[in-house]
């Protein structure tokens, strides 16, 4: 399958090139591309830094790209291109900045546009009509809020950051609402988008039969999950002491009764929870100022709820850059980070029966396999749990009816 993929370059457009390979996730900020172009020599056609990108697939925006760098091959009858680059907001995630005060309670919205402004940027209004080939407006960007009603952020839930903010202001903004269930993302414009995590869903299910019956279809081409406990531990200990900024050093001098007693003295708040599947020499200790004692057992538990969640990985390949193959691209979406989707897989052992997160997605197209989409899926809960009382609008169950080409629930022996 080859989807109708197209790459628009200083007003020209190409339909026939070796490969592009676009990827999104949901830990970075902002899409990344790499695309190999062959052009004849007659054709005058060249680029330089910084050039707008623009890729569409059917008809649709998938990003707006800057081109951050390339290299040219060439032969008597052609030149031969590598092109990589980043979406057209990385100016602002790259730039370092002057020490900002947020002083608290503050707005995430509000905040962003201040970051913005700080970088250069002009704050646009959102258009609720963009199409979906919009031209973005280079150094205008809107922040988006499809969240909803977000609270102020307090200075207890920015304890952490608000005390020492650093010229990592954007990555304070981005960690600060990924521990309330918060993600900041970009549109395929290069705006700011506030969504909910796992606030999409999949319209489809990825299934694997090992010996499908007539009325079932199988939409994975390969799987492979991976276990990995190397970043869990058994004890989380989060301790916090009155000194202003301390990072608890003093705590782990223990060559003296005096430096003990010392240490017990500043030593305020403290909270401890366990993994009971890791091994127990395994520890994990960290110290934060100025946290109450809840606060403690809220950051240990979220950092052995996150870390449990992240330790499987399971990688699907699918055909194609949309979600099934009807020819109705109205009901029928580009993969996207960020959506919860169900997975029947009877290939592993055990079976994956289950809904996940897609945490990544890897777009490619090349001349050898058409058009296929890697996909990176995680407990549906990975990114989502939070520290303290969650932001998170709704709980999630198993998925009901679905609305793609899939004509079966893993679980259900009627058809739909």
């Amino acid at each position: 399958m080859v989807n109708l993929t197209t790459i628009t370059i200083n007003n020209k457009t190409f339909r026939f090139f070796k490969g592009i390979v676009i990827v999104s996730d949901i830990e970075r900020f902002g899409q990344t591309f790499e695309i190999n172009l062959n052009v004849p020599q007659e054709d005058d056609f060249n680029i330089a830094i910084n050039d707008v990108i623009n890729i569409d697939v059917d008809g649709e925006r998938l990003m707006t790209g800057h081109i951050e760098s390339f290299d040219c091959s060439a032969t008597p009858t052609q030149r031969m291109f590598n092109i990589f680059g980043r979406d057209i907001i990385v100016d602002f995630t790259d730039s370092t900045l002057p020490n900002i005060v947020f002083k608290t309670p503050f707005n995430i919205v509000e905040a962003l546009k201040k970051l913005l402004r700080e970088c250069g940027f002009e704050v646009k209004s959102p258009n609720n009509k963009l199409t979906t080939t919009q031209t973005a407006e280079i150094g205008k960007v809107a922040v988006i809020n499809e969240f909803g009603n977000i609270p102020n952020f307090t200075e207890d839930d920015a304890v952490q950051y608000i005390k020492n903010v650093n010229t990592k202001s954007f990555e304070f903004l981005k960690n600060l609402t990924n521990q309330r269930g918060i993600l900041l993302g970009t549109n395929a414009f290069g705006d700011i988008v506030i969504r909910e995590i796992g606030g999409g869903e999949s319209k489809t299910v990825l299934q694997c039969y090992k010996k499908p019956l007539s009325n079932q279809s199988n939409n994975i081409i390969s799987s492979k999950v991976i276990t990995n406990f190397q970043d869990r531990f058994y004890k989380y200990e989060y301790i916090s002491s009155s000194s202003n900024g301390g990072t608890g050093e003093i705590f782990i001098l223990e060559s003296s009764k005096e430096k003990k007693s010392i240490a017990n003295d500043l030593i305020q708040k403290r909270a401890v929870v366990y993994d009971e599947e890791i091994r127990k020499n395994r520890i994990f200790t960290k110290y934060k100022p100025g946290l109450t004692q809840q606060q403690c057992k809220d950051y240990a538990t979220w950092e052995l709820n996150i870390r449990k969640a992240k330790s499987k990985i399971y990688n699907y390949k699918v055909l194609g850059f949309r979600q099934n193959l009807s020819k109705n691209l109205k009901d029928n979406g580009l993969w996207k980070v960020n959506q919860l989707i169900y997975v029947y897989d009877e290939s592993q052992y055990p079976i994956v029966d289950d809904e996940f997160l897609i945490k990544s997605v890897i777009y490619k197209q090349d001349l050898k396999d058409g058009s296929t989409c890697e996909l990176e899926l995680v407990d549906k809960l990975a990114y989502s749990y939070s520290i303290g009382e969650p932001l998170i609008k709704k709980a999630r169950g198993k998925k009901g009816k679905l609305q793609g080409i899939f004509i079966k629930l893993p679980n259900d022996k009627s058809n739909l």
